[in-house]
């Protein structure tokens, strides 16, 4: 059975289900409804939902279909009339297993982990109070055969990597990572990457792009959508508008997703995770979405040829299989990397990056799974990039839609007081910008 294409639109009373089926006939259309559960079926398709909210068959519900679109559109009573039915747009999570099955199967099986004991390890919920910066130890290699196995990716699940790695050109992976992937620890893959980053870094470059600004000043004007979307949802606000047409209004603005990105959720696989670190995905989402929010600001939202590149050597995560204990070690990563690779090399420009991140969780699951869809977008447009979909990209699309809004909400605040020293980055960035002014000063004298 082939899954269509569809989106979800709302009023007060009303459910609207938009499904594209070409070639149909329409009379030989069925659906089916109870509770939270929606059925379609018409050979060869076939779309199962849960929604965030009840809807009846009471004789109001109709299917009416749209010869020139290919569109059938499902028109169902919601149970509460005036009930606003959150993140319809999620599309992969409303294709999600119901509670009930969840219920019905786990009470048949048992999650065991890697040594065969049963799974328990503390999940974060929505009334966890979670300290960003608390260190946690990484687990030693010795304790633990995970690590023995080198598993790394999306929450550890992915390994056996290495040699597909090798086989991608050389300018798109890390090669002296990917020689050694598969026998890597946490430890090791961690210490590359801060060695690389030493001998990267360019004093020259850096004092350069200090004083010849002009270009980086341009970019730390530019406002992204997402600033403006952003004052414009803090102003309705503050004028408490608590209608559920104000919420539609504005889900069908800057929040609503593409054709293009709705095909790409429904194309997702359904999977159910069995999370094992969830605050390093927390953190690794921070550091993809700084590689993100880098190459957008400094393409002014028109991604390149070059924006795949840009967005891997950036993260921590896709260039060296990296993982983070606390936000200030995640940022500090960012940060280093941002004054290693790129053509722009400056940290203003890198705490504007910052506090873009922010925006982005600030704005919750549906700016971060756009952020998200686009760089899945863009490594699909390159071959050489798929790795990177494969191991952490497309998890963070079917995770996100998940995730916990209060723990997004507390990682915002958290990012948007974030203050880090120049002297905790590790490269003498104060010694540098000194040395360029006195230089800068020198020239104008003469």
């Amino acid at each position: 059975m082939i899954t269509p294409s569809f989106h979800i639109s709302q009023d007060e009373n009303f459910i609207n289900i938009i499904i594209k089926c070409p070639y149909i006939k329409a009379q030989n259309v069925e659906f089916f409804v109870e509770g939270n559960e929606f059925k379609f079926y018409i050979k060869p398709y076939y779309l199962r939902l849960n929604l965030p909210g009840k809807i009846v068959e009471d004789g109001r519900e109709k299917a009416t279909y749209n010869i020139k679109t290919s569109e059938v559109t499902v028109r169902i009573p919601k149970e509460t009339p005036g009930e606003y039915f959150e993140d319809l747009n999620l599309l992969t999570n409303l294709m999600a297993k119901s509670k009930k099955d969840e219920t019905k199967k786990h009470s048949l099986i048992e999650v065991l982990n890697s040594e065969g004991t049963l799974e328990n390890q503390p999940r974060l919920s929505e009334t966890d109070e979670i300290d960003w910066d608390m260190i946690q130890e990484l687990p030693k290699a010795e304790d633990n055969d995970l690590l023995l196995n080198s598993h790394y990716g999306f929450d550890n699940k992915y390994t056996n990597l290495g040699r597909q790695l090798q086989e991608i050109g050389s300018d798109v992976v890390n090669r002296e990572l990917a020689e050694v992937l598969d026998t890597s620890t946490p430890e090791s893959r961690r210490a590359l990457r801060l060695m690389q980053e030493n001998e990267k870094f360019d004093d020259d470059y850096y004092m350069d792009n200090f004083i010849n600004n002009e270009e980086i000043k341009y970019f730390l004007k530019y406002k992204p959508e997402t600033w403006v979307v952003l004052k414009k949802i803090q102003k309705e606000k503050k004028e408490e508008l608590t209608k559920l047409e104000n919420k539609v209004s504005k889900m069908n603005s800057f929040f609503k997703f593409t054709e293009e990105e709705n095909r790409m959720m429904t194309n997702l696989p359904n999977i159910e995770f069995n999370i094992t670190n969830e605050k390093a995905l927390y953190l690794g989402l921070v550091d993809l979405l700084f590689a993100y929010c880098y190459d957008y600001r400094t393409t002014e939202g028109e991604s390149t040829v070059e924006s795949p590149w840009t967005i891997v050597n950036l993260s921590s995560s896709l260039s060296c299989f990296d993982t983070f204990l606390t936000l200030k070690e995640t940022l500090t990563a960012c940060i280093r990397r941002s004054l290693c690779y790129p053509l722009y090399r400056n940290f203003d420009l890198s705490m504007k990056c910052i506090i873009d991140v922010y925006v982005l969780f600030k704005l919750g699951k549906i700016a971060i799974l756009k952020a998200l869809l686009h760089m899945k977008k863009l490594f699909e447009s390159q071959e050489s990039y798929y790795i990177y979909n494969r191991c952490w990209i497309d998890d963070y699309c079917i995770w996100v839609q998940r995730c916990s809004k209060k723990i997004l909400k507390s990682l915002a605040s958290e990012l948007h007081v974030f203050k880090i020293p120049k002297k905790d980055i590790g490269f003498d960035l104060e010694e540098c910008e000194m040395i360029a002014k006195e230089i800068d000063a020198i020239e104008e004298d003469e």
